[in-house]
């Protein structure tokens, strides 16, 4: 009766190690695709660098400041206006050359998604901290990434208006696998 009984714990024990092993396994699977999936590069991979790409100041007057990516693609920080203030922020795009009005913006998902998005950097959205200062955005369809910071940012209010006081927007861009170093 003894021995069965150490055949038996010995066989439990051989499950459970087996058990376990393929636990291990099925963890290291799903971290590896957890890392595929948020853009993780392996070790050794280059890590492109942000090229300078527009500032301004967040109580610019301007309405529209552009900047070409390349020859297809314009990078375009848009003054958004409001009817009770002269500007409530910053939009960002990223459109096809040439630019019409029917021209979609790259930095959105849907061409039907309504409400704010990351890259509206508006007083009201800053002021209530929706979106972090600091957003990277993918630009769809290429290769290309935009990171919009805001830098050192103040809000006030006009009326029930969300307004900027002081601040910049600074908006850097870089392709994703480029890693010349073009210095």
């Amino acid at each position: 009766m003894e021995a069965f009984g150490e055949f038996t714990g010995l066989r439990t024990v051989q499950r459970m190690r087996h058990r376990s092993s393929q636990l291990h396994v099925k963890i290291a699977a799903v971290s590896l695709a957890a890392l595929i999936l948020v853009g993780a590069r392996p070790l050794g991979a280059c890590e492109p660098p942000w090229r300078d790409g527009v500032t301004v100041e967040l109580t610019d007057e301007r309405q529209l400041v552009e900047l070409d990516l390349d020859s297809t693609l314009v990078l375009r920080v848009v003054n958004v206006p409001h009817a009770d203030v002269p500007s409530m922020g910053w939009m960002v795009e990223v459109m096809r050359k040439p630019v019409d009005l029917e021209s979609p913006n790259l930095l959105y998902h849907s061409r039907y998604f309504h409400g704010p998005y990351p890259t509206d950097f508006l007083a009201w959205s800053t002021r209530e901290q929706y979106f972090p200062d600091s957003r990277i955005l993918e630009v769809y369809e290429t290769d290309y990434e935009i990171r919009g910071e805001l830098l050192e940012p103040e809000t006030t209010l006009v009326g029930e208006t969300a307004v900027f006081t002081r601040g910049r927007l600074a908006v850097s861009y870089r392709r994703r696998g480029d890693c010349a170093d073009e210095d």
